[in-house]
């Protein structure tokens, strides 16, 4: 296919009711920049890293391209933009302006790159917003479209304000950091290792992301070793249609190769160490039989496991690694004593039921660098004061190991039965007492009316008559009260049974097929993940959106698995 059709080569095009425009009408010129635009914003969307901020940026170029279509086809009420989007930039803007102050600041370029582009976005947008008024004089126009563009370079120009105080802000934490590192040297304090707090200088706002080392190197990595003991049990019975399998082990692996969090002056994240050691333990049994009666065969099959992992060192000191997930405040630490990995959040207690609880109960408060915690009201997440320190605060001081992705046990089972040619299996997996770190509930059950939430968001509070679940926080376009924060309340039983695969055959018959000189046929379809049953809310219990062991169990916008169905043929010749 040509990419070039030659038809505007005479400076003409076409809009959906009017054939030969030419490409200087006010209209064209209109959908032009609406076009840059949304280059612009693309570019700002690849370059900031704050999850909320990208989402709006989508949305806004889903309004844009509203726009450019409403212009080809004004008549086509479907292209006519809401009220309710000029309001959603309105909300974004207030909640920007919580982290700057609210006094109008000369239009100048930002102080970091993603600013600076921020800035330039806006210019365009004004560009546009002024051919729209123009094309809105000679033809007419969405009055609707109007005001979203008018509010749109306002929106810009907050963000670019937003973006450079959130460097600031970002910088101000960093050298915190250094001088709390400063201090552990001298002191000889065994200070917690913090992920976040590490950072790298590649992933500041301000600098060209490309290719560059995650990792600092270490010349003196080595493998790490294994030292395991097993008892195994084996028996076969009544001429093999019965056998048995038991087998109890107990390892213990050194020199763990575990990603550490390293200072940020480094200029890295983490570091790849051998440090310390962890105990694995458990036991595995497993039970067959198969049987035949004639021309029927079957056989079943059912094996559980159970595996306990316990870290038993970690380097001199013992100091806890503390690693950090996809979004803020969402914790993983490995402790000794504890598993690896284990989520390291804040407490949920439940939900605020009326105005008294709020005025009678701990909650977060406004710091230099953190607002909107003192906006706590009815309907917001009651959160346990951990350390029991008669203060809520955001460190690690008030979070607490409230479980991990490994199991209490798994299992199979399943069977297959055969008769006459026609052959059937099917195969059972299942996983108890797993926790996953459901960091999709941010979006699922956010109550900003903006998108689909889980049927679970209608039992949320409404009002002290409906308190709801008592764990729903209450409908918000802009969360306060910290109802955000990754918490206990985002991790969920990932418990599940699932048949992974079913299939039925049919075996044709020696002399169907031997005329036209096959040896065998077979005619199949098989399914592959069907079914799962299970409590979970999200797409897959079975799920880890981080590959480190330090890291496992979360599911952030992870695809679901797939389920498929083959239908085919096997010859033999």
């Amino acid at each position: 296919m040509e990419v070039y059709t030659g038809y505007g080569d005479k400076g003409m095009t076409d809009l959906s009711h009017t054939k030969n425009v030419s490409k200087s009408d006010d209209r064209i010129c209109l959908m032009g920049s609406v076009e840059e635009l949304m280059s612009h914003i693309g570019l700002v969307r690849v370059l900031v890293d704050d999850v909320d901020v990208v989402r709006m940026l989508e949305k806004i170029s889903e309004t844009l391209k509203k726009i450019i279509d409403g212009v080809s086809d004004p008549y086509n009420r479907e292209f006519k933009v809401s009220e309710d989007r000029t309001e959603l930039l309105e909300e974004e803007i207030g909640r920007m302006k919580e982290i700057f102050s609210g006094e109008r600041l000369p239009i100048l370029p930002g102080d970091s790159r993603v600013a600076a582009e921020v800035d330039v976005t806006r210019a365009v947008a004004r560009r546009a917003e002024r051919e729209l008024a123009l094309v809105s004089v000679k033809f007419g126009s969405d009055t609707g479209a109007k005001k979203y563009m008018n509010r749109l370079s306002d929106y810009f120009y907050v963000l670019a304000r937003y973006v450079d105080a959130a460097k600031i802000k970002e910088k101000n934490e960093a050298f915190e950091g250094v001088q709390g590192a400063a201090k552990s040297e001298t002191t000889g304090t065994e200070a917690n290792v913090v992920t976040e707090a590490a950072g790298t200088v590649g992933n500041s706002a301000d600098v060209v992301k490309g290719a560059a080392p995650k990792s600092m190197p270490n010349p003196e990595l080595h493998w790490e070793k294994t030292a395991q003991v097993n008892i195994g049990f084996d028996a076969s019975l009544f001429k093999n249609r019965l056998t048995l399998g038991l087998d109890l082990y107990n390892s213990n692996t050194y020199d763990l190769l575990l990603d550490v969090p390293v200072p940020m002056t480094t200029g890295y994240k983490t570091r790849l160490e051998n440090i310390g050691k962890v105990n694995n333990k458990g036991v595995e049994f497993n039970i067959a039989t198969n049987q035949k009666m004639g021309d029927f065969n079957w056989s079943v099959y059912f094996n559980i496991s159970k595996n306990i992992n316990e870290v038993k060192e970690l380097g001199p000191g013992n100091a806890d690694i503390i690693s950090s997930g996809s979004v803020s405040n969402a914790y993983f630490i490995t402790r000794v004593g504890e598993p690896i990995g284990s989520y390291y959040l804040l407490v949920v207690e439940g939900v605020f039921k009326n105005q008294e609880e709020v005025d009678a109960t701990l909650h977060y408060m406004d710091s230099p660098t953190n607002y909107g915690l003192a906006d706590t009201k009815p309907g917001d997440f009651k959160f346990k004061d951990v350390n029991g320190d008669k203060v809520l605060d955001i460190s690690d001081t008030d979070r607490a190991i409230v479980g991990n992705y490994m199991p209490d046990f798994t299992y199979g089972f399943g069977a297959t039965l055969a008769w006459k040619g026609i052959d059937f299996g099917i195969v059972f997996q299942g996983v108890q007492g797993n926790e996953i770190l459901n960091l999709s509930r941010r979006y699922f059950y956010n109550h900003e009316g903006n998108m689909n939430n889980y049927k679970g968001a209608l039992n949320r509070w409404k009002s002290e008559d409906e308190p709801g679940s008592g764990m729903n926080v209450r409908a918000n376009r802009v969360s306060k009260g910290q109802n955000g924060t990754t918490s206990t309340w985002h991790v969920e039983d990932g418990s599940y049974l699932r048949i992974k695969n079913i299939s039925l055959g049919y075996t044709l018959p020696e002399n169907w097929i031997k005329k036209v000189y096959l040896k065998s046929a077979r005619i199949y379809c098989s399914l592959q993940n069907p079914f799962t049953f299970t409590h979970y809310e999200g797409y897959n219990p079975e799920v880890s959106n981080r590959s480190a062991v330090t890291t496992n169990g979360e599911d952030y916008g992870v695809y679901p698995l797939a389920r498929t169905t083959s239908i085919g043929v096997n010859l033999t010749f």
